[in-house]
């Protein structure tokens, strides 16, 4: 079977299938490895300035091969925030979507989500 013909029966079309999940999951892998890698790095330095998020509140966004912080408190939004920025870990801008704003931080391959509410910052 040629990668450029579609697959002649049903083995070679499930074949193909299955290679292809295999690279798309191999490469998901690989990029989670590498969000590993940049996180193992940044939160000895989000511990020392007592703003490392729990456990719990790392998410893996599988759709854009990223890594999403929750937080409960603005304030510790906030708090992170400032953290990711004297770390340099702001690359990007902000995008304003409806009431709020996003703000979508990287550095390497990690991408660190939050949502800051404007209204609430502000007070």
């Amino acid at each position: 079977m040629s990668k450029t013909q579609p697959p002649a029966g049903l083995y070679e079309a499930g074949l193909f299938y299955a290679e292809q999940q295999f690279a798309n999951r191999k490469a998901d892998l690989k990029a989670m490895r590498k969000s590993l890698d940049l996180l193992e790095e940044v939160m000895p330095e989000l511990r020392a300035r007592s703003v490392a998020p729990a456990v719990g509140s790392i998410h893996w966004r599988r759709d854009s091969r990223a890594l999403s912080f929750s937080t409960v408190f603005v304030t510790e939004s906030v708090r992170l925030l400032e953290a990711l920025l004297d770390l340099g870990f702001v690359e990007t801008g902000r995008h304003d979507h409806g009431s709020f704003v996003y703000v979508e931080l990287k550095k390497g391959r990690l991408k660190v989500h939050t949502t800051v509410y404007p209204s609430k910052a502000a007070a």
